[in-house]
Order: C-alpha cells, then structure tokens, then sequence
C-alpha cells in the first residue's frame, strides 16, 4: 500500500491500531462542509473579510473590487456617522450647541476614501500586468488593509479625541470646575 494512504480508507482492515498519519488521511478524506453553507454573522463576515481572490484577468480584478465598493462605503460611513455622532453628544454635555459638520465636508471625505479605494485594483492590475501568473493573488490583503486603514481613520482616530474630552469632561465634573 502507498506511503500516507490509510488502510481503512482504503477499504483494507488491519487487526493494529491506525496511526497518526493513516488517521490525518483519513480525516483529509472526510467531506467538510462548504464556506457557504454556514449563514452565521461570523461567517459572513469571514467570507467578506477573506475572499476568494479575482479572476486573474484585468476585468476580472476590477469587478472583484467594484462588488465590495458598496459594503466598503457603508462601513466607512457607519464609522463616520458614529464618530460625528458622538462628538456631537459630548459638545451638547459639555454645554455646547450640537453643530453639524458641512455637509459638503463630510460628501468630501467619503469622495475621497472611495477615490483611495480606486488605488487597490489599480495596484493589483499593474501587480498583475508586470508579473504575471507569477504573483499570487494580492487583492484580498490590500482589500482588508485599506479597510482597516480607512476605518481608523473614519472612526477610530476621531472616538480616542472623544474619549480624551469625555475623559477631561468626567475629571471636571468630579473636581468641581463644571
């Protein structure tokens, strides 16, 4: 019998018992269920965090980006809207009028996250022009490194300013300054 296949898989009893390289092959030869066929958040989530890679072809890079575009915008607006949100609330407890941002400033950032968006199939088309079927995929870690940028950006740089005055605005109230 071949090296690494295992008996019982093959249909061969023994009277010993499996070892640990006949039950690894067994297991690789169990079917597992699909990515697709668990519907839980986590999941979903992990398929949208870590896809499949595009078709190695120009168009086929560039719709593979153009069919996250829309998630990747809402998110980035979600993490905006809480962190404007927020600064708002702690302007109106520090005794404030809540002031909302320019509208034309806030259209601006989100034009200008989605044009910095266009920068990952540009790289990896011209990653993919230059080197051919000789670079592996790269367009799934620039996808989640661009979101993960551009979400600090949106939300997590302006929620530490928050939490920095709700910080100094709780010291003042326990201190007496008002």
């Amino acid at each position: 019998m071949p090296r690494g296949v295992c008996p019982r898989a093959a249909g061969v009893t023994t009277d010993r018992p499996p070892t640990h390289e006949e039950l690894a092959a067994e297991r690789a030869l169990q079917p597992r269920p699909s990515a697709d066929s668990s519907s839980s958040l986590g999941s979903a989530l992990a398929r949208f965090l870590y896809p499949k890679p595009a078709r190695r072809t120009i168009g086929g890079i560039f719709s593979w980006w153009e069919r996250r575009r829309l998630a990747f915008t809402a998110m980035i607006s979600a993490g905006g809207a809480v962190s404007l949100g927020s600064h708002g609330l702690l302007t109106w407890l520090e005794g404030g009028a809540i002031e909302f941002p320019p509208l034309f400033g806030v259209l601006g950032m989100l034009a200008l996250a989605n044009a910095c968006y266009t920068l990952g199939p540009l790289t990896e088309a011209a990653l993919h022009r230059i080197w051919g079927r000789d670079v592996l995929p790269v367009g799934p870690h620039l996808f989640r490194a661009g979101l993960a940028l551009s979400f600090g950006i949106a939300f997590l740089l302006p929620m530490l300013g928050v939490g920095a005055r709700l910080a100094l605005l709780v010291v003042r109230t326990l201190l007496g300054g008002g």
